[in-house]
């Protein structure tokens, strides 16, 4: 049973070679309790309510038809009837129905030969003998779950669905050789592909078509959207979207990667830093607090804490490139369009705004002041001590 509740992609191929001769017919209710235009685009668990449902019958040819409480199924069966020799109508708003539950289904009919079954939401049919047939008695088909025909008809509904559906994607990663630290805070996406030897860690939330690589390790209260995470990462309480992370790179604490980046092997984005739409080569470290927009950064380059790229000047954004080995020292500023050659240093709190040649070193501050018996001055004007 376990196997049939979450090996849903390997029975959906079974379904699409065993069952060549059957069409179904997808029915898609009115759903008023949602006060939406599109009800069944609503998402559970990074799919719709409409593509769970559709994902039971893998790829066999289906027709997506809407329905009104008041239509006579056989009279859309007949309408919609193709030559294919059975025809299934599935509803739309039962989205935990099962690839297993649905061959169970037409497997009774043809294994028995009936002519019509009825599933607790939904039927299978002899096409021929639906065509023709002026009455239609259904057989029952017994066996089915019950708890995979739950109807997805208000929110308190679609919560229990999505409990149900969350569990059976975290059951599968768990067979899969995946460490969830708590099952019921890991909130995971039906997309998402998570190597073996991966550790999740309370509350966090992996979504879209992100890819997990082996042995990673996702601490809590991280949140990771569209991205590839390479082998042996640890993303450290950290949000990462869209976004490519190569093998062996720590990211975090609480770092932000947004749209777009590009990070290498062997990196440690650290906490506090922020990327966007960003190229990091291998081995580089960029400190805490640090913002890095827009850049091509080389290999094992160092960039302190509190460097800021600056790449918008109120109309357009502009790019930064540093070679490999560049040294930028804390407090600084990259004002772009900038670049800097291999092995160049930045000192810090400069503010750069020309490019640096291999080798050399950016200083752009002011000459250090002192100013000397400054506290007496400051006592004979008349200010109190702080």
């Amino acid at each position: 049973m376990m196997e049939m509740e979450t090996d849903i992609e390997e029975q959906a191929v079974k379904v699409k070679t065993d069952m060549d001769d059957v069409f179904v017919l997808v029915l898609l209710p009115q759903l008023p309790a949602f006060g939406k235009d599109k009800p069944l685009e609503i998402q559970i668990c990074g799919r719709s309510i409409l593509d769970h449902t559709i994902s039971a019958i893998g790829n066999l040819p289906h027709k997506q038809v809407p329905v009104a409480k008041s239509d006579d199924i056989a009279s859309l069966v007949r309408e919609n009837a193709t030559d294919h020799k059975y025809t299934c109508v599935l509803y739309a708003d039962t989205p935990l129905i099962t690839a297993g539950t649905f061959e169970q289904a037409v497997t009774f009919v043809k294994s028995l030969g009936h002519k019509a079954a009825k599933m607790p939401r939904g039927w299978v049919f002899d096409t021929e003998y639906i065509k023709t047939a002026e009455t239609v008695e259904p057989e029952e088909i017994p066996n089915l779950p019950q708890g995979d025909f739950i109807v997805a008809y208000s929110f308190a509904q679609l919560a229990i669905i999505n409990s149900i559906v969350r569990h059976r994607i975290n059951v599968k990663h768990l067979a899969d050789g995946v460490q969830l630290v708590d099952l019921n805070t890991a909130y995971i996406d039906a997309e998402v592909t998570i190597e073996r030897g991966v550790i999740i860690e309370p509350n966090v939330y992996i979504r879209g078509e992100t890819v997990i690589g082996k042995n990673a390790r996702i601490t809590m209260g991280s949140k990771i959207t569209d991205s590839n995470i390479g082998d042996g990462c640890v993303i450290k309480s950290s949000r990462v979207m869209a976004s490519v992370v190569g093998d062996g790179t720590t990211i975090g604490p609480y770092a932000n990667l947004r749209e777009g980046n590009k990070v290498g092997k062997n990196c440690r984005i650290s906490n506090f830093v922020e990327l966007k739409k960003s190229v990091i080569g291998d081995g580089t470290k960029v400190a805490h607090m640090s913002y890095v927009g827009d850049a091509t950064l080389g290999k094992n380059c160092n960039i302190g804490c509190g460097v800021v790229f600056c790449n918008y000047n109120g109309k357009v954004k502009e790019k930064c490139t540093l070679g490999n080995n560049v040294f930028v020292g804390s407090n600084s500023n990259l004002v772009a369009p900038l670049n800097l050659d291999d092995n160049a240093y930045v000192a810090a709190g400069s503010t750069i705004t020309k490019d640096l040649p291999k080798h050399a070193l950016g200083i752009a501050r002011t000459m250090q002041t002192i100013k000397e018996n400054y506290w007496n001055v400051k006592q004979e004007e008349g200010e109190d001590e702080a």
